[in-house]
């Protein structure tokens, strides 16, 4: 949610004083309700590896437990959560999330999933930041893959999809597929969209391609058993933000979307009342 992200803050401070107040309201407590979560982070400095220790040892000691994509997958499509869940992912293959994250994860136990732009893998390095960084090399992401750790598309070039025409966002996520398979061979069938930029366009024609079994956004948000597979919550991460403003923004996001099926469900019976009275009105059966 574009407004819980922007209150977080960039360094120690909450921000304005009406932002620190909203996010005192949000309890950073333990979880107790079963639910999934995706965290999505994107480079882990060196100067920040054990902050971001620190963050997911915390994230645990609330409560959640770990789990690989391809098992919260199964438990959302299945038989649902019996206690907070929890995955954690990065997105365009920064070479820290290899010799930073990689570290951290295997001591904590906890399999991690990275959705890889392959033209930064190709290239050995990221160009669409302002300041290019190293990128991960195909052998990286190889002893990532021997490791146990999962692997998916974020398309090709990292296009913005929104902007692409249908042919050229299918070539993008297909090129991105079929190479990703040649070069390691394992199955891709996960995709997060760059930026998390989607619309109902995007949404169907992915959907309807049948390269991918999900699709990740970047709208926060916890899911349930049933949750639609291609619209993926995720909860963006970075370990120079507070983790106590992380842990208030998941739950104001939280609030946003329980108040956002308040609205829906009230405007469906809006909507049901008009229809009804207008049928009256009119003098059509019911």
């Amino acid at each position: 949610m574009r407004a819980a992200a922007s209150l977080l803050p960039s360094g120690p401070s909450l921000g304005t004083d009406y932002e620190s107040r909203m996010l005192r309201t949000v309890s950073p407590t333990r979880w107790s309700q079963p639910h999934w979560r995706i965290l999505c982070y994107h480079t882990v400095p060196d100067s920040l590896t054990d902050v971001f220790r620190a963050q997911l040892t915390a994230f645990r000691d609330m409560g959640f437990c770990f789990v690989d994509l391809d098992q919260g997958l199964k438990l959302c499509q299945g038989q649902g959560f019996t206690r907070p869940t929890m995955t954690v992912t990065f997105d365009d293959a920064y070479l820290t999330t290899y010799t930073n994250a990689l570290p951290v994860l295997e001591e904590l136990g906890i399999k991690g999933f990275h959705y890889l732009i392959v033209d930064y893998v190709n290239k050995g390095r990221t160009y669409r930041a302002e300041n290019p960084l190293p990128a991960m090399t195909w052998d990286n992401v190889r002893d990532w893959v021997r490791r146990g750790h999962g692997v998916g598309s974020h398309t090709f070039t990292h296009a913005y999809l929104l902007t692409c025409s249908d042919s050229d966002l299918i070539h993008e996520c297909a090129l991105s597929k079929q190479v990703l398979e040649e070069k390691l061979q394992v199955p891709i069938r996960h995709f997060a969209y760059p930026c998390g930029l989607h619309s109902m366009r995007t949404y169907r024609l992915i959907k309807a391609a049948g390269l991918y079994d999900s699709v990740a956004t970047i709208r926060r948000g916890r899911m349930w058993a049933g949750h639609d597979p291609y619209k993926l919550r995720r909860d963006v991460c970075d370990p120079k933000w507070p983790l106590e403003s992380v842990v208030r923004v998941m739950r104001l996001a939280d609030r946003w979307y329980w108040l956002g099926c308040v609205r829906r469900c009230l405007h469906r019976h809006l909507c049901e009342r008009r229809r009804r009275r207008l049928d009256q009105e009119h003098g059509y059966r019911i």
